[in-house]
């Protein structure tokens, strides 16, 4: 039996609901449960099409508010 599909309303609110206030960029996979790669934020910061960051201690954090806004576009 297949599972049924989230809409895109659907997986931003469970984003919302579960993600820390800054997420980094090397746990953005598995926090995103694989909806985006740490290589394509890494691509999208180098283009400078990328959500809004901060740099921490040479890492990289992405405010919770900015990645879901990025992600909405993308699958919205």
């Amino acid at each position: 039996m297949r599972k049924p599909k989230l809409s895109p309303e659907e997986v931003i609110r469970l984003l919302k609901e579960s993600l820390p206030k800054l997420i980094p960029r090397s746990k953005v996979h598995e926090l995103t449960y694989g909806l985006v790669s740490p290589k394509t934020l890494a691509n999208a910061d180098y283009k400078g099409c990328g959500p809004r960051r901060i740099r921490i201690n040479g890492k990289i954090y992405y405010p919770k508010e900015a990645l879901i806004e990025w992600l909405a576009g993308r699958i919205g």
